[in-house]
Order: C-alpha cells, then structure tokens, then sequence
C-alpha cells in the first residue's frame, strides 16, 4: 500500500469516526479503544444491544469502548477499526446516521 493511499484511507476512517462521536482511536496488538466526545450521537437502546451482542465489547469509564481483538500486524486491526465503525454506524440516532453516510461518503 502507498503512503498516499494510507493517508487517504486514515483520513476517511476518521471522517467516519467523527461523524459517529468518536473522538479518538488507539489501536494496539491486544485492543482497539475508542474515546467517544460527551454526547455521542448514538441511540442509547442500538448501542446496548450491541454490547450484549459483542462480547469482546466493554465499556471503560463514561466515554470510553474498549474491544479486545488480539491482531497480528496493521492490516488486520486496520480492518478491525473499520469492521468496528460499520457496526457503531448501526447505533447511531436515525438522523445522524443519514447525516454520517452523507459526510462520509459511506463508510
């Protein structure tokens, strides 16, 4: 992969992340760890539902998701962030979903 082509594929998980309320993302070997901004535009009720379903979902703090996802090298946890933001986009408030794909230009 180039390094034009990686920065451009960065820019757009993070335009995607954004849209979601996601403010930052640290991805290592063991896990990948969200830090969501105060009010996230996620539906409350979705959200829940699919930290019963995730069982390697879990919540650290008020404002922080961590998935436990051991990953060998970049390109399986750069795909594990994306798999990561298409299933938060499933929790977002029904409006800002369509804002989200919008801004994204899908995710």
């Amino acid at each position: 992969m180039s390094a034009g082509n990686n920065i451009f594929q960065k820019s757009n998980r993070g335009i995607a992340a954004l849209a979601l309320g996601v403010a930052r993302i640290d991805a290592n070997g063991d896990s990948i760890q969200l830090q969501f901004i105060d009010r996230p535009p996620l539906d409350a009720a979705r959200f829940m539902q699919l930290l019963q379903r995730q069982r390697h979902w879990k919540l650290s703090g008020p404002s922080k998701l961590r998935v436990q996802t051991p990953s060998e090298g970049l390109a399986p946890r750069v795909q594990t962030v994306k798999d990561l933001l298409k299933n938060l986009h499933g929790a977002m408030q029904p409006a800002s979903a369509a804002a989200a794909v919008a801004t994204a230009g899908g995710i």
